[in-house]
């Protein structure tokens, strides 16, 4: 059964990945990739990795000026922090820091960025496409969109100061966020390249990702992704604060309580015994965020160099 198969090839690379026989590893890991490719033809052919990268590529086709010409909701809220980045970046791990503080609640990957977008487009069908559709967004209908998503953090945690949202796809966001949430903070999680996207191709993800399942497919990714998070930092005022996860994880004290401060919060010791707090966490990473700070994931790339040939190339196109 070809399923079945394919939990295993996960299973097996997985396994010799923690007996150091790398080969073996990533020829199961590619094996795995390749069964999905069959088992889901079809959607691959209608969702392609090319027209999920492409539609990165399309937050900057507007207007030079765009972003800053356009109304801002009027609510000042602080509540919302949203930690951004490639998926397998660190993006959990930043959220079960700042949710250790008594003063934060980590909502996890919330998905209704991405419903607001989606119906926004839907009601602007002639507006130009998005995101030019924004342009004929006026106030209120920002504050409206804005109200939707500070009610669903009411329901989650009333009280909290802070509230986590660290969907990682919303660094295609920003610049919804920007205009919805003026007084937002941003968490832009970094790491390596190539360790980023070797964690993705081992990873089970499901076809919505269907860039992470060709090497090459990866590396254009990625591209688009940090060009876009390049001009994110030209074109908004919301303020960013760039996390590299390899210094985080070798020099913890000193960036997490950057990120405690940037989010506007006293300092709690809570943050540096990140593993004890007590919460779900239903991504790939929640065997991570129970133990201390690693640094034995850094440079994993280097255990697969020879087999990483289209990735590298696609990385420097």
């Amino acid at each position: 059964d070809l399923i079945g198969t394919l939990h295993l090839h996960y299973a097996l690379g997985k396994l010799y990945d923690r007996l150091g026989d790398y080969d073996k590893a990533f020829r199961h890991y590619d094996l795995a990739k390749r069964k999905t490719r069959e088992i889901e033809a079809e959607t691959f052919r209608r969702r392609g990795a090319r027209t999920q990268t492409r539609q990165i590529g399309a937050w900057m086709e507007v207007p030079e000026g765009f972003w800053a010409s356009l109304p801002r909701a009027t609510h000042i809220d602080e509540r919302p922090v949203f930690i951004v980045g490639m998926q397998r970046s660190g993006t959990t791990l930043a959220e079960q820091i700042l949710a250790s503080h008594p003063a934060v609640h980590g909502a996890g990957e919330l998905k209704n960025l991405g419903e607001i977008a989606k119906t926004r487009q839907a009601g602007l069908a002639d507006g130009g496409g998005y995101p030019l559709c924004l342009s004929k967004a006026s106030a209120e209908a920002l504050n409206a969109m804005a109200k939707r998503y500070l009610e669903h953090l009411d329901t989650l945690s009333p009280t909290a100061l802070r509230v986590i949202d660290k969907m990682p796809g919303n660094f295609q966001r920003l610049g919804l966020i920007s205009l919805l949430f003026p007084k937002a903070r941003v968490i832009h999680m970094v790491r390596d390249p190539l360790d980023t996207c070797l964690s993705i191709y081992f990873q089970k993800f499901n076809t919505t990702s269907a860039y992470a399942f060709e090497l090459k497919d990866l590396g254009a990714h990625y591209r688009a992704y940090r060009d876009l998070m390049r001009y994110w930092r030209e074109a908004l005022a919301i303020p960013i604060l760039e996390v590299q996860y390899e210094a985080l994880a070798t020099d913890p004290e000193r960036h997490i309580r950057k990120m405690v401060a940037f989010c506007g919060l006293e300092w709690n010791e809570r943050c540096l015994r990140f593993y004890d707090t007590e919460r779900d966490v239903n991504t790939p990473s929640y065997d991570q965020v129970r133990q201390p700070m690693y640094t034995r994931s850094i440079g994993r790339w280097k255990h697969y160099e020879r087999h990483l040939g289209p990735l590298i190339e696609a990385l420097q196109e």
